[in-house]
């Protein structure tokens, strides 16, 4: 169901794209969800056109937009590279970690988790997996308290489902 952003009025049907109340634009929870904590490199446009394409309510956008995207990513990137050099930067409350407490994280604590993850998985995907471990291997011998002997980076893929049990996370 869709749900106007202005007004907060709902009903509309999965088609409509626009409020019939005050005509603003319709988005549904989930992607409602995502505009509100992604204010990156993306913009507006962007958003709406690769939701679009995602959805199947328009072709694929021309190379040169994937190009364009290329290059987004490679600058976004860098400045994390440059964020690396900047002793005074601690990325560490943005990378919120899962909290501990007996009754399991929270949603959004999930939420960011899942974030961090599929920003993993995009690396992998972009990198396969071969690259990814050695990419992964330079990462760990560039944090001046470890090694590279002090860590194995190796990825396994099952295809079993992964259960979460008080807390904790576990294969079955």
């Amino acid at each position: 169901m869709k749900k106007c952003r202005k007004c907060r009025s709902t009903g509309a049907t999965e088609s409509t794209r626009y409020c019939h109340e005050c005509g603003s634009e319709l988005v549904d929870e989930d992607e409602q969800f995502i505009r509100g904590i992604g204010n990156g490199f993306l913009t507006q446009a962007d958003w709406v056109c690769i939701a679009e394409s995602i959805n199947g309510q328009r072709d694929p956008p021309p190379e040169r937009y994937h190009t364009r995207l290329d290059e987004k990513m490679r600058h976004s990137l860098t400045d994390f590279a440059i964020l690396y050099h900047w002793e005074d930067f601690d990325p560490s409350s943005a990378f919120k970690s899962m909290a501990r407490s007996k009754d399991g994280p929270t949603d959004d604590e999930i939420t960011e988790a899942v974030i961090i993850v599929k920003s993993f998985a995009l690396l992998y995907r972009g990198l396969g997996r071969w690259a990814y471990e050695l990419v992964t291997g330079f990462a760990i011998e560039t944090i001046e308290e470890l090694s590279a002997d002090d860590v194995n980076v190796t990825i396994t893929i099952s295809s079993s489902e992964t259960v979460q049990q008080g807390g904790h996370t576990s294969r079955e």
